[in-house]
């Protein structure tokens, strides 16, 4: 990957931010594998081209983009893959084919552990939780 003269990268992303990023992509994918109409594939699919993008750009220790910035900012840092991605996408849009982008999404992934689904779990913070209501009470009590 090539540098633009910026020495300090974004932080790296923790374990956890890895794992929940490959999870949420593995879910995308499994909506590409059996979308239950061409709608649903394109919204699953512009979900997963901000999310595909970002994690490649962020496990890389590159700053990201979001929306019509991505292709300009994967080209700047590895011209390739940005070329890969905007033809999978393109086919998958136009064709309704997602095999190229699950193909290119399972090689973004695998250096760092693959798909993720079985056995993954995050827990929601504390602060987020309700408790749960006692003996003979609800929670609106």
């Amino acid at each position: 990957m090539r540098s633009h003269g910026r020495e300090a990268g974004p932080p790296l992303l923790t374990e956890e931010e890895l794992n929940r990023a490959r999870y949420t992509i593995t879910d995308l994918l499994d909506d590409l594998r059996a979308p239950r109409s061409h709608a649903e594939l394109i919204a699953a699919g512009s979900q997963l081209y901000e999310r595909l993008a970002d994690f490649f750009l962020r496990a890389n220790r590159q700053w990201s983009a979001r929306g019509k910035a991505i292709p300009r900012r994967l080209k700047q840092v590895d011209e390739r893959l940005g070329a890969e991605l905007d033809h999978g996408f393109a086919e998958m849009f136009s064709k309704g084919d997602a095999g190229p982008v699950i193909d290119l999404a399972k090689r973004i992934l695998a250096p760092y552990g693959g798909l993720l689904f079985e056995g993954y779990r995050s827990e929601a913070p504390r602060e987020w939780r309700r408790e749960p209501a006692g003996p003979g009470g609800s929670e609106e009590d």
